[in-house]
């Protein structure tokens, strides 16, 4: 077998093989929020989060960690290791070919938003601040209500969850 081809082999493989992870992650989410344990799918969003390079994710598992991140871990965790857990994905994500967001600053305000919400509930006050105002200069027309309201809470410190 030639080099190359075994090269785009194990690529594939690989590939498949975080896939099925990420799906396996999904699916103990899935099951911990029907029994109602928003505790353990915490901490299967977590497991997943370690697994994930959002370089190598698509749009849609993005929007879809992010909505994950906002639902689970700012909503229900108040452990600081997984809300930085979760923003750590965010600010990794954040740092990819932020050229891709000119022009489309807003679809990256809702990850912003994510971000600053959990260092805020980690206690990250000041940066928190830096970046729900990032999220609100550059946030969709229907979003920049709730994201001054938040930046004002953060401000006069008031909990945004």
């Amino acid at each position: 077998m030639k080099k190359q081809t075994f090269t785009v082999l194990l690529i594939f493989f690989s590939f498949s093989f975080a896939l099925a992870q990420v799906r396996q992650y999904d699916q103990l989410i899935s099951e911990e929020l029907i029994a109602k344990d928003t505790a353990k799918a915490v901490l299967h969003l977590v497991d997943k989060l370690k697994s994930l390079d959002p370089s190598k994710s698509g749009a849609l598992e993005i929007m879809g960690t992010n909505n994950q991140i906002y639902e689970l871990l700012f909503k229900y965790s108040t452990k600081k290791t997984q809300l930085l857990a979760g923003a750590n994905y965010l600010k990794k994500l954040l740092r990819i070919n932020p050229e891709d967001y000119q022009g489309n600053e807003a679809f990256r305000a809702n990850y912003v938003d994510t971000y600053a919400n959990l260092i805020y509930k980690a206690g990250k006050v000041k940066e928190a601040i830096h970046w729900e105002k990032i999220a609100v200069d550059n946030a969709f027309e229907h979003q920049k209500a709730e994201f001054s309201a938040n930046l004002e809470k953060m401000r006069n410190g008031i909990k945004t969850w």
